[in-house]
């Protein structure tokens, strides 16, 4: 009857609407009651009554319906934390920390960049541009879930990734092996114009610190002279369609990576970092194969 309408016809969601039935026979038989409930009411009260036992069966109901709401919302913020953080950070927030910031003795940081972003933003519609986005982070969505890194610092035509914050002692391979193969399927990506996306990812490996910000919405960065280095250099000039990685994560990489995978290991200079310090550079990609490119120091 009615009780149905409000579920079926009107929508209205038992969470979002408690019902109470009350009979209007007293005594009445028992698939009155039975029916009420099949039909989405969440209670029954059967004349007679007294006004106590109705205000009872009244609060019952409404508490029902709050821890319903409480316990959907959680599991819903719960969702949203895991979606957005390293596991491990989601679990301490969740558990109630306000201040976490944690010393990652070392990690892998890639930064990937669509190198040519500016010239086909220029040539191109505003429509094709926004295809071509849906496409590129399409993707990257699809070829990052599986390697278990944490993304952040997204943007448009590039984002930072990080591999070994939760103690994954590969970090580096795992994140060499997505840069690769996401040069290799950013190559396929094409505009009207025919022009392909050209991808420059750089990787590098060393301490950082991480930490989370924000309470509405909770978020993970990373900071440190590690990610330092990798955000100054995403507009350096260097060659796209290739992998441009550090000494340091060089030396964490097996010997078998760059003969699995067809590469080219060609030295590639080397860069300062805000503490003086220098990091070699190497390079590993087909644009290896087109000649060396040298970032040499003044």
């Amino acid at each position: 009857g009615f009780c149905r309408f409000l579920r079926d016809e009107m929508e209205f969601a038992q969470e979002l609407l408690p019902v109470m039935m009350i009979s209007i026979e007293a005594n009445p038989p028992d698939k009155f009651g039975l029916e009420s409930l099949r039909s989405g009411a969440h209670d029954y009260i059967v004349r007679p009554f007294s006004t106590e036992i109705l205000l009872r069966h009244v609060r019952a109901t409404v508490t029902m319906q709050q821890d319903f709401k409480n316990r959907s919302e959680n599991c819903q913020r719960q969702a949203l934390l895991n979606a957005t953080l390293p596991a491990l950070m989601a679990e301490r927030v969740s558990s109630g920390e306000t201040l976490i910031v944690q010393e990652i003795a070392c990690l892998s940081v890639m930064s990937c960049y669509v190198s040519n972003w500016s010239e086909l933003v220029a040539e191109t519609s505003p429509s094709d541009v926004v295809k071509a986005l849906n496409e590129l982070h399409a993707t990257v969505e699809q070829m990052v879930d599986p390697f278990q890194v944490h993304k952040f610092c997204l943007t448009a035509q590039g984002y930072i990734a990080v591999a070994g914050h939760d103690g994954a002692a590969d970090h580096t391979l795992i994140l060499a092996e997505l840069g690769v193969a996401l040069i290799e399927a950013c190559c396929r990506i094409c505009l009207p114009s025919k022009k392909p996306l050209r991808l420059r990812a750089v990787l590098h490996t060393g301490p950082a610190w991480g930490g989370i910000y924000g309470t509405f919405l909770p978020r993970c960065v990373f900071f440190g002279e590690t990610i330092h280095f990798v955000e100054t250099v995403m507009d350096a000039d260097w060659p796209s369609g290739c992998l441009h990685i550090s000494e340091d994560a060089c030396a964490l990489l097996p010997g078998s990576f760059t003969k699995n995978h067809g590469l080219r290991n060609d030295d590639h200079g080397s860069c300062t970092l805000p503490s003086g310090g220098k990091v070699q550079m190497r390079i590993l990609g087909p644009a290896a194969e087109r000649g060396r490119y040298m970032q040499q120091e003044p």
